[in-house]
């Protein structure tokens, strides 16, 4: 009776050890398209706790040069909740140009990412980053 009990228990264990494993298909490195002044820059994407979040790792000019920023390692995006189907709902983006944050969600079609930040929630403005890595 022992044994029927206890193997059930272990593999519901080992399938919920498996859960953190599994990785967002956002996850990762990617490039904006340039901004209103041709900069690019460079997010990597990862998991906060149940949400989606990204920092701002470089920042390069309209001729692909490397900038000094004293944003790199800023939160770039955060609270984003995963919805399903490449959905993302309910976050936050800063925007440098703008020195500003504002709503977001992202919407991920293979190696495209389209981020959209919503200010008053009604005027809103689209960016597509690609895979990096």
């Amino acid at each position: 009776m022992r044994a029927r009990l206890f193997l059930p228990v272990l593999v519901a264990l080992a399938i919920g050890s498996m859960a953190p494993a599994l990785a967002d298909p956002a996850f990762g490195m990617w490039r904006s398209e340039p901004d209103d002044r041709g900069i690019v820059t460079m997010i990597q994407i990862v998991d906060c706790d149940d949400r989606i979040c990204g920092r701002l790792v470089s920042v390069y000019d309209a001729a692909g040069r490397p900038l000094d920023s004293p944003d790199a390692g800023r939160a770039y995006i955060w609270g984003m909740e995963p919805r399903g189907s490449g959905q993302y709902r309910d976050g936050r983006q800063w925007v440098p140009e703008r020195g500003q944050d504002f709503a977001a969600r992202m919407v991920l079609e293979g190696d495209r990412l389209t981020v959209t930040h919503c200010s008053y929630l009604v005027i809103c403005r689209d960016q597509v980053w690609t895979r990096a890595n």
